[in-house]
């Protein structure tokens, strides 16, 4: 199945691109989750609403990598605790990596309204509220 989805990444139509970004995101194995949204994401710039609809997948471990980074154990409440260094390579294959999802980010945030976008239904069209898949990306 999950080759399938990376068929339908690469080959499908929108739609069915959209209804795999809904299969991802429902994925236990946060790794290839990030793979197909990473695909999707640094690929489908031009598409928002492709963006939108991988970009929760693709930032799954973003909250993680942050806190490992501040939290550092239990420490006395009168000391503020000095984060960690970041390594480029723990996120990234490389300086270029990071420089080229860097670009692609930029450029899809100044194509972002300033009240950002809501894609109301998204994938599902349904009459009622529970078959909606709702998705905004804020500039």
């Amino acid at each position: 199945a999950v080759e399938a989805m990376f068929d339908l990444i690469d080959y499908g139509t929108k739609n069915q691109k959209l209804n795999a970004s809904f299969y991802n995101l429902n994925l236990f194995e946060d790794s290839l989750k990030m793979k197909a949204a990473r695909k999707v994401v640094l690929e489908h710039t031009d598409d928002l609403e492709l963006v939108a609809a991988y970009m929760p997948a693709f930032t799954m471990r973003l909250g993680g990598w942050i806190r490992g980074l501040l939290y550092q154990g239990p420490s006395d409440s009168r000391s503020i605790p000095t984060p960690k260094r970041p390594v480029l390579t723990d996120y990234f294959a490389d300086k270029e990596d990071a420089l080229r999802q860097y670009e692609k980010f930029a450029g899809i945030y100044e194509r972002l309204p300033k009240k950002g976008l809501v894609f109301d239904p998204c994938i599902f069209h349904s009459g009622s509220s529970d078959g909606i898949y709702r998705l905004c990306i804020a500039g």
